[in-house]
Protein backbone atom coordinates (compact mmCIF):
# COMPACT_ATOMS: atom_id res chain seq x y z
CA UNK A 1 0.00 0.00 0.00
CA UNK A 2 2.66 2.22 0.83
CA UNK A 3 4.87 1.55 -1.78
CA UNK A 4 1.74 2.70 -4.44
CA UNK A 5 0.82 5.64 -2.69
CA UNK A 6 4.64 6.33 -3.00
CA UNK A 7 4.59 5.62 -7.03
CA UNK A 8 1.22 7.75 -7.13
CA UNK A 9 2.66 10.74 -5.46
CA UNK A 10 6.39 10.11 -7.55
CA UNK A 11 3.89 10.43 -10.88
CA UNK A 12 1.83 13.63 -9.42
CA UNK A 13 5.05 15.33 -8.88
CA UNK A 14 6.40 14.60 -11.96
CA UNK A 15 3.16 15.97 -13.64
CA UNK A 16 3.58 18.97 -11.50
CA UNK A 17 7.40 19.24 -12.34
CA UNK A 18 5.54 18.94 -16.59
CA UNK A 19 2.97 21.79 -15.91
CA UNK A 20 4.89 24.21 -13.44
CA UNK A 21 5.74 26.65 -16.46
CA UNK A 22 2.97 25.61 -18.77
CA UNK A 23 0.40 28.24 -19.52
CA UNK A 24 -2.17 27.57 -17.53
CA UNK A 25 0.09 27.40 -14.52
CA UNK A 26 2.26 30.30 -14.74
CA UNK A 27 2.74 34.00 -16.90
CA UNK A 28 5.06 35.31 -19.28
CA UNK A 29 6.88 36.80 -16.40
CA UNK A 30 7.04 33.44 -14.45
CA UNK A 31 8.89 31.95 -17.67
CA UNK A 32 11.03 34.83 -18.17
CA UNK A 33 12.43 35.12 -14.58
CA UNK A 34 12.77 31.40 -13.93
CA UNK A 35 14.77 31.24 -17.07
CA UNK A 36 16.76 34.08 -16.22
CA UNK A 37 17.68 32.27 -12.76
CA UNK A 38 18.95 29.05 -15.20
CA UNK A 39 20.99 31.07 -16.72
CA UNK A 40 22.68 32.31 -13.39
CA UNK A 41 21.94 35.87 -14.35
CA UNK A 42 20.56 38.57 -12.15
CA UNK A 43 18.21 41.25 -13.63
CA UNK A 44 20.87 43.94 -14.40
CA UNK A 45 22.98 41.61 -16.69
CA UNK A 46 20.19 40.57 -18.73
CA UNK A 47 18.38 43.94 -18.76
CA UNK A 48 22.55 44.97 -20.40
CA UNK A 49 22.62 42.28 -22.76
CA UNK A 50 19.49 43.11 -24.04
CA UNK A 51 20.11 46.77 -23.94
CA UNK A 52 17.34 47.83 -22.27
CA UNK A 53 16.19 49.59 -18.81
CA UNK A 54 16.00 47.52 -15.54
CA UNK A 55 12.61 48.67 -15.25
CA UNK A 56 11.39 47.58 -18.06
CA UNK A 57 13.04 44.01 -17.72
CA UNK A 58 10.97 44.00 -14.04
CA UNK A 59 7.94 44.83 -15.97
CA UNK A 60 8.12 42.48 -17.93
CA UNK A 61 8.86 39.88 -15.31
CA UNK A 62 5.87 41.34 -13.39
CA UNK A 63 3.55 41.40 -16.25
CA UNK A 64 3.13 44.74 -16.65
CA UNK A 65 4.59 45.15 -20.10
CA UNK A 66 5.94 42.56 -23.20
CA UNK A 67 8.89 43.10 -25.13
CA UNK A 68 8.66 43.37 -28.84
CA UNK A 69 9.53 40.77 -31.33
CA UNK A 70 12.81 41.30 -31.55
CA UNK A 71 13.71 41.73 -28.17
CA UNK A 72 11.50 38.75 -27.46
CA UNK A 73 13.56 36.64 -29.95
CA UNK A 74 16.98 37.78 -28.73
CA UNK A 75 16.38 36.80 -25.10
CA UNK A 76 14.98 33.69 -25.92
CA UNK A 77 18.65 33.09 -27.72
CA UNK A 78 20.26 34.67 -24.22
CA UNK A 79 18.59 32.16 -21.94
CA UNK A 80 18.65 29.19 -24.10
CA UNK A 81 15.14 28.38 -24.89
CA UNK A 82 12.56 28.50 -27.45
CA UNK A 83 10.17 31.80 -28.45
CA UNK A 84 7.19 29.09 -28.04
CA UNK A 85 8.04 28.52 -24.34
CA UNK A 86 8.38 31.76 -23.34
CA UNK A 87 4.96 32.82 -24.78
CA UNK A 88 3.01 29.61 -23.85
CA UNK A 89 5.04 27.36 -22.03
CA UNK A 90 5.70 24.95 -25.05
CA UNK A 91 8.72 23.22 -26.79
CA UNK A 92 12.26 23.89 -25.45
CA UNK A 93 12.47 25.82 -21.89
CA UNK A 94 13.70 24.71 -18.78
CA UNK A 95 12.67 22.18 -15.75
CA UNK A 96 10.70 23.03 -12.69
CA UNK A 97 12.54 24.60 -9.96
CA UNK A 98 14.31 22.07 -7.57
CA UNK A 99 12.03 22.37 -4.33
CA UNK A 100 14.48 20.41 -2.10
CA UNK A 101 13.05 16.46 -2.33
CA UNK A 102 8.91 16.23 -2.08
CA UNK A 103 6.96 17.83 -0.70
CA UNK A 104 3.60 17.51 1.27
CA UNK A 105 1.00 16.66 -0.85
CA UNK A 106 -1.07 19.36 0.12
CA UNK A 107 1.44 21.82 0.17
CA UNK A 108 2.49 21.04 -3.86
CA UNK A 109 -1.37 20.82 -4.46
CA UNK A 110 -1.84 24.42 -2.89
CA UNK A 111 1.53 25.96 -4.97
CA UNK A 112 -0.27 24.41 -7.90
CA UNK A 113 -3.71 26.03 -7.48
CA UNK A 114 -1.76 29.44 -6.64
CA UNK A 115 0.08 29.31 -10.08
CA UNK A 116 -3.29 28.36 -11.53
CA UNK A 117 -4.64 31.29 -10.20
CA UNK A 118 -1.91 33.53 -11.01
CA UNK A 119 -2.36 32.77 -14.43
CA UNK A 120 -5.96 33.41 -14.42
CA UNK A 121 -6.03 36.79 -12.83
CA UNK A 122 -3.25 37.24 -15.07
CA UNK A 123 -5.22 36.78 -18.51
CA UNK A 124 -7.99 38.29 -16.96
CA UNK A 125 -6.38 41.72 -16.17
CA UNK A 126 -5.51 42.15 -19.61
CA UNK A 127 -8.92 41.21 -20.80
CA UNK A 128 -10.18 44.21 -18.65
CA UNK A 129 -7.38 46.24 -19.51
CA UNK A 130 -8.39 45.70 -23.65
CA UNK A 131 -12.00 46.64 -22.49
CA UNK A 132 -11.12 49.68 -20.72
CA UNK A 133 -9.43 50.59 -23.52
CA UNK A 134 -12.43 49.88 -25.95
CA UNK A 135 -14.59 51.68 -23.78
CA UNK A 136 -12.54 54.61 -23.41
CA UNK A 137 -12.43 54.78 -27.06
CA UNK A 138 -15.51 54.76 -27.34
CA UNK A 139 -16.63 57.17 -24.90
CA UNK A 140 -13.77 59.41 -26.73
CA UNK A 141 -15.79 58.66 -30.11
CA UNK A 142 -18.50 60.23 -28.63
CA UNK A 143 -17.69 63.12 -27.19
CA UNK A 144 -15.92 64.49 -30.49
CA UNK A 145 -18.72 63.29 -32.40
CA UNK A 146 -20.51 65.96 -34.72
CA UNK A 147 -24.09 66.89 -33.46
CA UNK A 148 -25.50 66.14 -36.93
CA UNK A 149 -23.51 62.45 -37.34
CA UNK A 150 -24.86 61.98 -34.22
CA UNK A 151 -28.36 62.47 -34.91
CA UNK A 152 -27.90 60.31 -38.25
CA UNK A 153 -26.78 57.33 -35.91
CA UNK A 154 -29.67 57.56 -33.79
CA UNK A 155 -31.91 57.80 -36.00
CA UNK A 156 -30.43 54.66 -37.72
CA UNK A 157 -30.21 52.94 -34.33
CA UNK A 158 -34.30 54.04 -33.53
CA UNK A 159 -35.18 52.15 -36.91
CA UNK A 160 -33.15 49.20 -35.74
CA UNK A 161 -34.55 47.56 -32.81
CA UNK A 162 -34.91 44.23 -31.68
CA UNK A 163 -39.11 44.11 -31.87
CA UNK A 164 -41.15 45.72 -35.19
CA UNK A 165 -43.14 47.68 -32.76
CA UNK A 166 -40.27 49.85 -31.05
CA UNK A 167 -38.77 49.89 -34.84
CA UNK A 168 -42.48 51.86 -35.74
CA UNK A 169 -42.06 53.49 -32.12
CA UNK A 170 -39.04 55.21 -32.10
CA UNK A 171 -37.95 55.70 -36.03
CA UNK A 172 -41.09 58.08 -36.30
CA UNK A 173 -40.38 59.64 -32.72
CA UNK A 174 -36.32 60.15 -33.61
CA UNK A 175 -37.45 61.50 -37.16
CA UNK A 176 -39.43 64.09 -35.90
CA UNK A 177 -37.71 65.45 -32.72
CA UNK A 178 -33.67 65.17 -32.31
CA UNK A 179 -33.27 67.71 -34.55
CA UNK A 180 -34.85 70.15 -31.53
CA UNK A 181 -33.20 68.14 -28.81
CA UNK A 182 -30.17 69.29 -26.61
CA UNK A 183 -27.16 68.00 -25.97
CA UNK A 184 -28.19 66.51 -23.08
CA UNK A 185 -31.53 65.10 -24.28
CA UNK A 186 -29.66 63.54 -27.42
CA UNK A 187 -27.05 61.74 -24.72
CA UNK A 188 -30.11 60.43 -22.53
CA UNK A 189 -31.45 59.48 -25.82
CA UNK A 190 -28.30 58.05 -26.84
CA UNK A 191 -28.36 56.05 -23.50
CA UNK A 192 -31.83 54.99 -23.70
CA UNK A 193 -31.89 53.26 -26.86
CA UNK A 194 -28.78 51.07 -25.06
CA UNK A 195 -32.00 49.47 -22.94
CA UNK A 196 -33.78 46.17 -23.74
CA UNK A 197 -36.19 46.95 -26.40
CA UNK A 198 -39.09 44.59 -24.48
CA UNK A 199 -38.43 47.10 -21.11
CA UNK A 200 -38.89 50.22 -23.33
CA UNK A 201 -42.11 48.87 -24.88
CA UNK A 202 -43.32 47.67 -21.58
CA UNK A 203 -42.41 51.81 -20.55
CA UNK A 204 -44.12 53.19 -23.52
CA UNK A 205 -47.13 51.15 -23.27
CA UNK A 206 -47.34 51.74 -19.29
CA UNK A 207 -47.10 48.35 -18.34
CA UNK A 208 -44.14 48.85 -16.19
CA UNK A 209 -42.28 51.18 -14.17
CA UNK A 210 -40.38 53.50 -16.02
CA UNK A 211 -36.53 54.44 -14.33
CA UNK A 212 -36.76 57.91 -13.06
CA UNK A 213 -33.80 59.55 -15.85
CA UNK A 214 -36.04 58.38 -18.57
CA UNK A 215 -39.70 59.10 -17.14
CA UNK A 216 -39.95 62.62 -19.15
CA UNK A 217 -38.74 61.20 -22.29
CA UNK A 218 -40.95 57.78 -22.29
CA UNK A 219 -43.67 60.06 -21.55
CA UNK A 220 -42.92 62.60 -24.36
CA UNK A 221 -42.67 59.33 -26.78
CA UNK A 222 -45.95 57.54 -25.66
CA UNK A 223 -47.40 61.14 -26.29
CA UNK A 224 -45.82 61.00 -29.83
CA UNK A 225 -47.68 57.60 -30.37
CA UNK A 226 -50.90 58.82 -29.28
CA UNK A 227 -50.79 61.89 -31.31
CA UNK A 228 -49.29 60.21 -34.72
CA UNK A 229 -52.23 57.16 -34.39
CA UNK A 230 -54.59 59.75 -34.17
CA UNK A 231 -53.25 61.24 -37.79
Amino acid sequence: MTNKRGVRERARMSEISEDWFSAEASTFGDRVAGAREAADMSQEDLSKRLGIKLRTLKDWEDDLSEPRANKLSMMAGLLSVSLTWLLDGQGDGIAAPDQGGELDADISQLLTEIRQIKGQLTKSAEHLGRVENAYAQHCEDKMTEPREHKIKRLIMRSMRRGIKEMDIILSAYSTDKLNDFSDVQLDLYDALLEENDHDLYQWVSGQGETPPQYLAMMTDIAAHVEVTNAK
